[in-house]
């Protein structure tokens, strides 16, 4: 366990929500989502939430996926990835 990080992450202002959404609005490049259809540790309500904040990022639901979703579906989130970064290369400045 490195207890310097350990220290930082939970140190006080180390959870600023309001600077983290700033952070994240500016991000200009696209961002992929991928989010579990049935996964219960990040809900879809959630994860639409997590997409709403990027000015470019798509949120892709596989259906039936869980939480491992490279596992649960990995051709479809193969499939998806690939895609996805191609798109990113070709919108490349």
């Amino acid at each position: 366990m490195n207890r310097d990080i350990v220290a930082v992450f939970g140190a006080g202002r180390a959870f600023a929500p309001e600077a983290a959404r700033a952070a994240l609005a500016r991000i200009e490049g696209p961002v992929l989502l991928l989010a579990g259809e049935v996964d219960p540790g990040a809900p879809l309500t959630t994860m639409a939430e997590c997409a709403a904040l990027f000015p470019r990022a798509p949120l892709v639901v596989p259906p039936g996926a869980g939480h491992v979703l490279w596992l649960d579906d990995a051709d479809r989130f193969g499939a998806t990835t690939v895609a996805f970064l191609h798109g990113a290369t070709a919108h490349a400045p």
